[in-house]
């Protein structure tokens, strides 16, 4: 065995056929592929390493595919000694090596069938735009022979008809044009060959613009369906249908060995023309990840050779580290969470029952007293569907451990107070409704929904605005009352509001996390005048899925900033639309900025 790393693949018809239909459709005996398997039939790779046995072949060695099936889409492969061919080093460019199964059906269709041609003498060929009939086009040139192109009607059929036209094709018809009236117009004679690669009605379409007595030879099925062709015009016609195939004529158990040299052979003559300019095949490299538009690409109509590029060796090692990156993370999170989870079981489920109906309302609070001196207080609001609890942990861990003196407290809404609440949210809107409805142009007039919306979102402002009252008024005494209101997406929202227009004092500052503003327009015209000069530090993670930073940041340079004199856009690297050690190191660093 050997390991190889795959240069480039083009996709092929096969490809396309197996991707649609299963490798089933295919009945061919020698073709079993079991899912789940990799595409790719074709391509040219690099020998990496040989294993023990391998005789034929030494790293650094180019080689090709020997049979279909080997799965040439991806990066790397081990496969086995006699499943490739070696062709010579550096013979063409990698790219072009990577398609040496059209240029050798075409080369060698030419060579042997078209043999019997005399110069001026015709052939036809469909599929003209695909690689194998833009090199047969081209041979034709070469020979001093008249290629007749057929091709697919599509909405580039123009640009296709241009194209080979500037390769050397005599004339260029689309399916649906008569093509026999029009040669016979001209006194031109009729085509003596023809080469298929469609197969269907496309093979009798070219048994009808052949000369009697003369071949066709099919190589390709790129029509997926069998030719309808009825027996009378076979018989007055006297054509010979053959049919080709390379990895057949390679397997040949009488000549495997002689046709394999053939090929080598072939596809160093190919390349002298290659390498000389005077052959070409339209091609377009694509990255492997970027298989989806590849697909697209390869649709009817194209011109274009997809060849897809695997990524390097360093390439594959930079993904991998990039996949190990992100396990850590996700491990880290996962750790995160089921610390806050057990904190959370552990003061819910050990403490002593609280009778919520006896406290007043801006009792209703989680608060996390300072091991120190008091120097502050950050009052945190969670996003919707969580709990105070659950940041135990992350506060404990990533702010409190420098800020001992910091008195953290976490307000629940009101809703928690009765046995009914669901689930304990701020206001009721969803991420997704958020992002649609709120993230586009404002302003724009308010819809019942909106007006529902602020009413319940003036409401827990009211609340939060209480509470924050009663911090501001415990430390009215100190030199300095640093109090800060932050909070996450709902919580976030809130903070924002209830700290412009319901507040007696401005506060130390607000903090927002992944919490694009609400109606900003509409914030702008309550915003209290003594108010107007709080510092707001807006803050969005890199990567958030849910609501782009681009948006995020869009809200607070086009509407937030005429408001707020003292506001500022901020994004974490590699952040999410989460709260994790990332969001709560960000937190700290604005919180220690407005201290």
């Amino acid at each position: 065995e050997c390991l190889v790393r795959v240069a480039f693949a083009p996709i092929s018809p096969l490809d396309l056929f197996v991707a649609r239909r299963g490798a089933d459709a295919l009945f061919r005996d020698d073709l079993k592929l079991e899912a789940p398997h990799a595409l790719g039939n074709s391509g040219v790779g690099v020998v990496e390493t040989v294993g023990p046995g391998v005789t034929g072949l030494a790293v650094g060695d180019w080689v090709i595919p020997g049979r279909d099936g080997l799965g040439t889409f991806r990066s790397l492969g081990v496969w086995s000694e006699a499943d490739w061919i070696k062709i010579p080093k550096e013979v063409m460019a990698l790219e072009y090596a990577a398609c040496h199964r059209e240029l050798a059906v075409a080369y060698h269709l030419m060579e042997t069938t078209a043999a019997d041609l005399d110069a001026g003498d015709a052939l036809i060929v469909n599929a003209a735009n695909g690689a194998v009939g833009q090199v047969v086009v081209q041979l034709c040139r070469l020979m001093n022979l008249r290629a007749v192109a057929v091709v697919r009607r599509h909405d580039n059929f123009a640009d296709t008809k241009a194209w080979l036209e500037f390769l050397g094709a005599y004339k260029v018809f689309a399916d649906d044009e008569p093509i026999v009236p029009t040669l016979r117009r001209e006194y031109a004679a009729l085509p003596r060959l023809g080469f298929d690669g469609v197969g269907g009605l496309a093979t009798l379409k070219l048994v009808r613009a052949l000369a009697p007595g003369s071949t066709i030879v099919t190589y390709g099925f790129a029509g997926e369906t069998a030719a309808p062709i009825p027996w009378q015009i076979i018989v007055h016609s006297r054509i010979t249908i053959k049919g080709f195939d390379l990895l057949d004529w390679l397997s040949d158990p009488a000549r495997a060995a002689a046709n394999r040299k053939k090929l080598v052979q072939m596809l160093e003559q190919t390349a002298k023309l290659v390498n000389a300019g005077k052959l070409r095949i339209s091609m377009e490299e694509v990255a492997l990840d970027q298989w989806v538009d590849a697909l697209a690409a390869a649709a009817p109509g194209m011109n274009t050779k997809i060849v897809l590029k695997p990524l390097t060796l360093e390439g594959e090692r930079a993904r991998e580290r990039e996949r190990a990156a992100d396990e850590d993370r996700r491990k880290r999170l996962e750790d995160e969470r089921l610390e806050a989870l057990r904190v959370a079981a552990k003061e819910l489920f050990l403490g002593p029952p609280l009778d919520l109906a006896a406290l007043d309302d801006a009792a209703n609070c989680y608060e996390i007293a300072p091991t120190e001196p008091w120097t502050g207080t950050l009052v945190w609001l969670h996003g919707n569907g969580e709990l105070p609890q659950e940041y135990t942990a992350l506060f404990d861990r990533h702010f409190l451990a420098k800020h001992k003196g910091v008195k953290i407290v976490m307000p629940t809404p009101r809703t928690l107070r009765h046995a009914s609440a669901a689930r304990p949210d701020w206001f009721p809107l969803d991420d997704a409704a958020w992002a649609r409805d709120y993230l586009g142009p404002d302003p724009r007039d308010l819809a019942e929904t909106d007006v529902d919306l602020l009413t319940k979102l003036e409401a827990a402002a009211d609340w939060v605005g209480a509470v924050v009252d009663r911090e501001l008024a415990s430390c009215a005494e100190a030199p300095a009352p640093n109090v800060v209101l932050a909070g996450f997406a709902h919580g976030g929202v809130l903070a924002l509001y209830a700290a412009l227009t319901k507040l007696a004092d401005k506060l130390q500052g607000v903090i927002t996390i992944g919490a694009p503003c609400l109606l900003p327009h509409f914030l702008a015209t309550k915003v209290k005048s003594h108010l107007r000069d709080t510092p707001v530090a807006c803050i969005a993670g890199a990567n958030d899925p849910v609501f782009e930073p681009a948006k995020q940041r869009a809200i607070v340079d086009t509407t937030l900033a005429h408001a707020l004199p003292s506001l500022s856009f901020h994004t974490i690297p590699y952040g999410l639309h989460e709260v994790s050690s990332l969001e709560i190191e960000a937190l700290e660093a604005a919180f220690d900025k407005l201290a």
